[in-house]
């Protein structure tokens, strides 16, 4: 999960972090088991289908829990995590949205992928827009939920540029409410 822009004229490190800190909490949130090595929000190059693009962020992985036999398991819930990275870039700034959608091009084009693989049969067009909507205001909600983990990853982010994924998942696990 990235954010990808080709306006790289119009960055902003914040909008950037607060992206990448909704992809990974909502990682965090949704598959604990299966979180992150490094979230950062310097600039990098990425291969895209052969393609390689300068990418303002990042949530790495050295697994794809979408790939492999029980790969199905993993689709919906790491659909809505792409989508959370765009959630969190707007709640942060709602006049932003555009620019957001830009950014995240390539999270939605993966989100649809995903989405895709979630029906026995191809679907009409039609069912794939509302089943993309419902996993979107999933990640609209999430974020909206686990803002405080957000924000306090995103600030994060914005001091230090780059943190493993320990790190991120201490920062997150020390906002959220204690549950017991």
């Amino acid at each position: 999960m990235w954010a990808s822009m080709e306006d790289s004229h119009e960055v902003d490190i914040e909008e950037v972090a607060f992206h990448e800190a909704g992809h990974f909490v909502a990682r965090y949130t949704l598959l604990p088991q299966e979180g992150f090595e490094l979230v950062t929000v310097e600039p990098r190059l990425r291969a895209d289908h052969g393609i390689v693009r300068k990418v303002l962020g990042a949530c790495e992985e050295s697994v794809d829990p979408t790939e492999g036999p029980e790969g199905h398991r993993f689709w919906e819930p790491c659909a809505i995590g792409l989508y959370a990275g765009y959630a969190a870039q707007v709640k942060l700034r709602p006049s932003s949205e555009e620019r957001a959608r830009r950014a995240a091009w390539l999270d939605f084009r993966m989100a649809r992928e995903l989405t895709f693989k979630l029906f026995d049969q191809p679907p009409t067009p039609e069912m794939l827009a509302q089943a993309g909507e419902r996993l979107l205001n999933a990640a609209h909600i999430l974020v909206a939920d686990a803002w405080p983990s957000v924000e306090a990853l995103a600030r994060a982010l914005v001091a230090e540029l780059t943190l493993d994924g320990m790190r991120a998942r201490q920062i997150v696990a020390a906002v959220e409410p204690d549950t017991e």
